[in-house]
């Protein structure tokens, strides 16, 4: 199980102390002593890009970049513990060489940045090491395999058990972390232990089941790791119950969208009926205004031949009047034509 999210680096100046914690916004570390840096790292492969990027300037860490994608760098010899090679900076090529033994981060560069709490270069030898280690699916330079948390810890028993205990000193024994003072031995009880209550915890994860109670840890950084992860476990519980009312809110709105989209295309099969039914509506009226026109218009023909008729009825009459009178005026004239032969006659 590799434990390189939970690693994180250790520093000590004088009678202060200043710890890194992962955070996802960049924070500026203390003015730290370069060269020397107590880090709680098993190995190097520990020392992943995304944890580099969190500790070092950000300058550094870009320019650390730019140097690898621009093949600047260049790795002479690589381990699980130690890398070294050259960059080709802007001022000139500089040797450069990191070695991590036990618990302490050191660095040396020939450049003469005074960037913290390592160069640019160290930088970009870390980067180019995870790189050239990823290309080679996992085999360092000198043939060996990846190492694991096991490889590192067994031969961590071999330093611890082969190797005469360190002397203690007084600022040795004011830090109560793995990175500042506790010796191997204590240092890998630790480690144990955190292992082992790593790996109830993985199973109470995956059984959906509390974890168990990290005090068994004590009071050094393993029981920071464990309410670290619980924090973690805790935060992702939530945010499944979050997810799970959100995918529920999510099926209920799109079950209203549905509905809403039935609605809709029926609503607009209705419209299209309506519209139909508009546009026959609007051919029988214009049918009809047509009619109405062409009744208008004989309706007014209609009265123009009246008003002809009773003209000439009119003037019918007013000849017919003349007719009496003349009628009237022969028959005075036959009247008198019979006076005048019955006068002749006698």
């Amino acid at each position: 199980m590799v434990l390189s999210r939970w690693v994180k680096f250790s520093f000590v100046m004088s009678d202060h102390s200043y710890e890194g914690v992962w955070q996802t916004t960049h924070t500026r570390w203390a003015i730290l002593m370069r060269n020397k840096i107590p880090c709680t790292a098993l190995s190097l492969l520990q020392l992943e890009p995304a944890m580099i990027q969190s500790v070092v300037e950000g300058r550094a860490y870009k320019l650390g970049q730019q140097y690898v994608t621009e093949n600047r760098v260049r790795i002479i010899a690589a381990d699980d513990a130690e890398v070294s090679g050259s960059v080709l900076g802007n001022t000139g090529m500089h040797e450069t060489r990191i070695r991590l033994k036990g618990g302490t981060l050191q660095t040396k560069c020939t450049c003469a940045a005074d960037e913290q709490p390592f160069c640019r270069h160290c930088c970009a030898i870390l980067l180019q090491y995870h790189a050239d280690l990823a290309k080679r699916g996992g085999v360092t330079t000198d043939g060996k395999p990846e190492p694991t948390v096991e490889r590192v810890l067994e031969a961590e028993i071999v330093d611890t058990n082969t190797a005469p205990p360190p002397p203690r000193t007084e600022s040795a024994g004011a830090g109560s972390g793995l990175g500042m003072g506790v010796g191997a031995g204590g240092q890998l009880r630790e480690i144990m232990l955190f292992l082992d209550w790593l790996q109830a915890a993985i199973q109470a994860h995956e059984t959906h089941q509390a974890f168990p109670d990290h005090q068994s840890l004590g009071g050094g950084e393993a029981a920071k790791w464990a309410q670290g992860i619980q924090r973690m476990e805790s935060q992702s519980r939530w945010g499944e119950q979050q997810m799970t009312s959100l995918q529920a809110d999510v099926k209920e709105r799109d079950a209203q969208v549905l509905r809403l989209t039935q609605d809709l295309e029926r609503m607009t099969q209705e419209s299209k009926s309506a519209q139909s039914a508009a546009d026959t509506l609007r051919r029988d009226l214009s049918h009809a205004q047509q009619t109405i026109a062409r009744l208008t218009e004989a309706e007014q023909e209609h009265a123009k031949t009246t008003h002809q008729f009773m003209s000439v009825m009119d003037k019918l009459q007013s000849k017919g009047v003349e007719l009496d009178q003349m009628a009237g005026t022969l028959q005075d004239v036959s009247a008198a034509i019979r006076s005048i032969s019955q006068s002749s006659r006698s």
